[in-house]
């Protein structure tokens, strides 16, 4: 690792880098998807939660199979819920009123 990588590939392959990615990725993309298509934010970041989830088993794996899918789809639920909250927490200016 170098300390120009800001995104590694094993940072992704942890729950937090891949919470991390897709609050990053869904607040830049929100705005753009909007001015063309009306699409819940909500349905959004689980989309973008499987990409980089289906992503990141295809570049460390090679193939996407069955199981595997199975489980990013399921591990795509928990990802966007943590990113939601996460950006719930820093829209609420951290939780303090």
């Amino acid at each position: 690792m170098h300390a120009d990588d800001w995104i590694t590939l094993s940072m992704l392959g942890s729950f937090t880098g891949a919470v991390f990615t897709v609050t990053v990725i869904s607040q830049f993309l929100k705005e753009i998807v909007d001015h063309y298509v009306k699409l819940p934010t909500r349905v959004l970041v689980l989309v973008i939660s499987w990409l980089v989830l289906l992503g990141y088993r295809y570049v460390t794996k090679g193939a996407l199979h069955p199981e595997g899918v199975y489980l990013d789809v399921l591990n795509g639920f928990l990802v966007a819920l943590a990113s939601m909250g996460a950006h719930s927490v820093a829209k609420d200016r951290l939780g303090w009123r």
